[in-house]
């Protein structure tokens, strides 16, 4: 189950989010005709957002449910909403542990649970010798607070170390 939390949270402040996205600091990283194809999508939103936050509400209340019921849960942000940044992996998590999943059971979500229904939990979801480990570095425990994951310090791909300010500058900018 991926739950999308992003999603429903964007649908349900999507006048808002269009209408700050010029000061959000991500947009100069989305191609111009996406950023396009996400104004064009806000005809179809009415300007009543209670439905919506309702939906979100609901959405949240289930996570618990869901987590104590066995169904393993995924990370994900469905992207093709508008305002819905890509990879925007961390407001996912986080929204998980809003919902009530402590910070250790979000980060499974995003770790070892894709790497499991992938079939791929001998390779990959966790750090241990000889499976393939790809790792943030953070100047916080995200175990302690979720919130840390935001505190990226650099990052470890393909056996390279990138620093913060390698990573800031491998960042696509469109103009």
């Amino acid at each position: 189950m991926v739950p999308t939390l992003t999603a429903y949270w964007a649908r349900a402040h999507v006048r808002e989010l269009a209408k700050d996205a010029d000061q959000d600091p991500r947009i100069k990283h989305i191609a111009p005709t996406f950023r396009e194809f996400w104004a064009g999508q806000l005809n179809n939103f009415g300007t009543n957002n209670e439905m919506p936050l309702k939906v979100l509400q609901w959405r949240l209340e289930q996570i618990p449910e869901l987590q104590k019921s066995g169904i393993p849960l995924l990370t994900g942000t469905d992207l093709g909403f508008p305002y819905v940044f890509p990879g925007d992996l961390i407001k996912a998590l986080e929204f998980l542990v809003q919902a009530g999943l402590s910070p250790l059971q979000a980060l499974q979500t995003a770790t070892i649970n894709p790497a499991k229904y992938l079939n791929k939990d001998k390779q990959l979801g966790t750090v241990e010798p000889g499976k393939i480990a790809d790792l943030v570095l953070l100047d916080g425990n995200p175990v302690e607070d979720i919130h840390n994951l935001r505190r990226l310090r650099g990052e470890v791909l393909n056996g390279r170390f990138l620093d913060r300010e390698k990573l800031d500058a491998i960042l696509p900018t469109c103009q």
